[in-house]
């Protein structure tokens, strides 16, 4: 019966797998934030990244136990992300104002653990921008014309300073002046503007929305250079042609009364007049609103 036992029990181990070394517990350090952006948004530092979804040791990151700011020399400690979140903090820039900072996030896993360091934004910040004031939004020629009071801004940012223009519906434009002509609008129909302040690292609040229904009152420009040869039983008349993408025809007037319109080509004959009188002629131009120019010089000429 002994023997019949020992070969029980060498058989039960050697039909055992090999269980090896324990594995060390995981650290859980997440991974370091790689996209760190941040801009100055009047007075406030606005931070943006991606929360890591992994730890250093490629396991999925369960949690983020905190989240500090490094500024400079000064640690803060901000709102915690989810882990493979869009992270947003919002932070008051009025101790950093007129100095030049790096600027990077840390995060600690839950055991505490903190991750390295992200990128490193380097910040000068400024006194905080005013967003444009006295906006106006009115009908023009090629569109819409927005404008607004110029913002001041320190003498070392003067030549940097820039303002987006946002409209509704959705487009976007960029301009170095106080003022924006908007050419990709539709007559008769509504658009709200607001317009932001902007430097290469820093931005106001946008400011109070304006209204503005484009309607085209605005007549083609005044025919030039009208000239005139008698004929035969007539007067041959000629101009420059217009150049507005809305033009449509011209008029064409005899001693103040309208004797043609709805004339595609810079150019009439005039048969209907009588040998020896004097005659005057003036030429107007009218658009696809019917909007009318003002008359040319007016030419007096003789029929032979």
């Amino acid at each position: 019966m002994r023997f019949v036992s020992i070969v029980v029990v060498a058989a039960t181990l050697t039909g055992c797998g090999y269980v090896g070394d324990p594995m060390p517990p995981a650290l859980n350090i997440p991974q370091a934030v790689a996209d760190l952006r941040v801009i100055q948004r009047a007075d406030k530092l606005i931070l943006d990244f991606t929360a890591p979804s992994m730890t250093t040791e490629a396991i999925g990151l369960r949690s983020i136990a905190a989240a500090e700011v490094q500024i400079g020399e000064k640690v803060v400690e901000a709102s915690i992300p989810k882990p493979g979140s869009a992270a947003h903090i919002e932070l008051p820039a009025r101790d950093w104002v007129g100095k030049e900072v790096g600027i990077r996030v840390v995060l600690a896993g839950p055991k505490g653990r903190r991750s390295q360091g992200s990128n490193t934004v380097t910040l000068r910040v400024v006194q905080p921008l005013g967003a444009p004031t006295s906006l106006k939004a009115e009908s023009h020629p090629d569109g819409v014309r927005v404008s607004w009071a110029p913002v001041a801004v320190a003498a070392l940012d003067a030549g940097n300073l820039k303002y987006r223009v946002a409209r509704v519906p959705e487009a976007t434009a960029t301009v170095d002046k106080p003022e924006f002509i908007d050419k990709a609008v539709e007559m008769g129909k509504e658009y709200k503007y607001s317009v932001t302040s902007v430097l290469p690292a820093a931005e106001s609040l946008a400011s109070s929305d304006v209204s503005v229904v484009p309607k085209d009152t605005f007549p083609p420009a005044v025919p030039a250079n009208l000239t005139g040869i008698a004929g035969v039983s007539s007067i041959e008349l000629a101009w420059d042609r217009n150049l507005e993408s809305d033009f449509k025809s011209y008029r064409v007037y005899r001693n103040d009364q309208v004797v043609a319109s709805d004339i595609a080509a810079p150019a009439f004959s005039d048969k209907q007049v009588q040998s020896g009188q004097k005659y005057r002629y003036a030429i107007t131009a009218v658009d696809q609103t019917g909007n009318e120019s003002a008359r040319s010089a007016p030419l007096e000429i003789t029929a032979p």
